[in-house]
């Protein structure tokens, strides 16, 4: 890998689990130094995250960053730290989603989670979905989501019981909205989630590369899995996790050296600007 010359500021995006944090869910001591001393140096270091906004903010916390993320994989970006920002957001149209379910019945799915930023709702109570959608703050409302959807939704994932339906189900989705489709989770997968063909990580990405004028060349992204194919495509640096999935490694500049668990974003991101820090 060869040294760069910081003469512009760049933008530096990382998705969390399984990149910039460990597998006990924390940044790692050297990378979180090594992100300081670039913030320091006036580069932008920021988090793309399929996560809700309340739960990447913890980490922006932690590195003392206070800049526009991303979260729900590019649905929503917020600056919690600026009153002045107004939020930019797609949301999942609630015909949308009542429409696919009357087609398949909720006896289809094993569960659904759909959010709209203030509520949860999750077809059944289990336990398990409660800690992995960091449910902190939202009023939970457990039963028939026919019944119970209120808004339109920020994030909408479903749990199949018969993944011999995952093609139909896409299909379906987007015979009622030509712009959406269904994303199937690469490590589980009867789980899927909506998305837009035109909103992701990437996109959001560029929207904040626009806002802080930082052009493609400048924008260095981590990532691990199916959901950041789209950010690694659209930096001009990008680096794919030793742990990630092989399907992303294709389209990254470089994969890192260690994984989440050994700093392997400290050691890409000291050897790339070596010269600077």
């Amino acid at each position: 890998m060869n040294n760069i010359l910081n003469n512009q500021r760049f933008l530096i995006v990382f998705d969390l689990d399984g990149t910039l944090l460990t597998s006990e869910k924390k940044i790692a001591p050297k990378t979180k130094s090594l992100l300081q001393k670039l913030v320091s140096l006036g580069n932008i270091v920021t988090i793309a995250s399929g996560r809700p906004n309340r739960s990447v903010k913890e980490y922006m916390d932690e590195l003392n960053v206070e800049e526009p993320f991303i979260s729900y994989n590019g649905s929503l970006i917020t600056n919690p730290f600026d009153k002045s920002f107004t939020p930019i957001e797609k949301r999942i149209p609630k015909k949308n989603i009542l429409s696919f379910l009357n087609h398949f019945g909720e006896d289809a799915f094993l569960n659904l989670m759909i959010e709209d930023g203030v509520n949860q709702y999750y077809l059944r109570d289990n336990e398990e979905y409660v800690n992995f959608f960091h449910p902190q703050g939202m009023n939970l409302i457990i039963g028939s989501v026919l019944k119970n959807l209120k808004s339109d939704a920020l994030s909408c994932v479903i749990q199949l019981k018969d993944k011999e339906q995952k093609e139909e189900m896409q299909n379906y989705l987007y015979s009622i909205d030509s712009n959406m489709s269904i994303r199937y989770w690469w490590d589980s997968d009867n789980f899927g989630e909506f998305y837009f063909y035109d909103n992701n990580k990437a996109t959001a990405i560029l929207k904040l590369a626009e806002r802080y004028h930082i052009d493609r060349p400048h924008i260095i992204c981590f990532g691990d899995a199916g959901n950041d194919i789209q950010m690694i495509q659209t930096a001009g640096i990008s680096f794919a996790m030793k742990n990630g999935i092989d399907e992303l490694k294709k389209y990254a500049t470089f994969v890192t050296k260690e994984d989440n668990d050994h700093e392997g974003i400290y050691y890409s991101l000291k050897e790339l600007f070596e010269k600077e820090i």
